[in-house]
């Protein structure tokens, strides 16, 4: 898979990226590949991929985030979707690692979303801490201390598979309760380009392990 991070290339998200050949035609990148670039989004619900949130009316804007699109050729729905979630694992870490020492949240997977979680801000139940409360795997944006880091969607083409996921560098124009890059201590080109070359990395990992395994009866 090959990996390219354009941070020149500042063209607003509106969901018509997420199209088969959108590397190839706009930055000659052919095959499996993931592109990444730092844009305002806007997905008015028509345009939305994701029919849940068009049936629930559910928008999505944003004043800036860091977007990838990641075309796949040979593989089904299901297997984009996991490789959705190994983007998002990469997306967890970087923010994770990257973090500024001086910010006091912890960063965590909920599905393909990932959230910031801020202890001061979260209200536990009687006996409840910090571990006991992600391990109860019910934060979500609507409680206070839990804000959406992310966004994502995996989806399939008539000759390959599709993700897009966003990645907030600020929280401004976002409908929801987020958190962001910058909030962070995030260089959002730093971190662009780190979460793009790992997974491009960690997918090609996946495909050589399936080329080294004998057949069993």
């Amino acid at each position: 898979m090959k990996a390219l991070f354009e941070s020149g290339f500042h063209e607003l998200y509106d969901a018509s990226q997420l199209r088969s050949l959108y590397a190839f035609e706009n930055f000659g990148v052919q095959g499996d590949s993931i592109l990444g670039w730092i844009a305002p989004t806007e997905i008015t619900v028509e345009k939305l991929i994701d029919r849940d949130d068009a049936v629930h009316d559910r928008p999505i804007f944003a004043a800036s985030q860091v977007h990838y699109v990641v075309e796949m050729f040979g593989i089904d729905l299901t297997t984009a979707v996991l490789a959705q979630r190994l983007l998002n694992g990469w997306m967890a870490r970087g923010a994770r690692w990257m973090k500024s020492p001086d910010v006091a949240c912890d960063v965590e997977l909920s599905g393909n979303d990932v959230y910031c979680l801020f202890p001061a801000e979260i209200e536990f139940d009687k006996g409840e801490d910090m571990t006991q409360f992600v391990l109860s795997g019910r934060f979500h944006y609507s409680i206070p201390g839990c804000k959406k880091l992310s966004v994502s969607i995996a989806t399939a083409s008539p000759v390959s598979c599709l993700i897009h996921a966003g990645i907030n560098v600020s929280t401004e124009g976002t409908p929801v309760q987020t958190a962001a890059l910058d909030m962070l201590g995030i260089d959002p080109v730093a971190y662009g380009e780190w979460v793009a070359e790992n997974f491009a990395k960690d997918y090609e990992k996946v495909l050589a392990a399936t080329t080294k395994v004998r057949w069993v009866p």
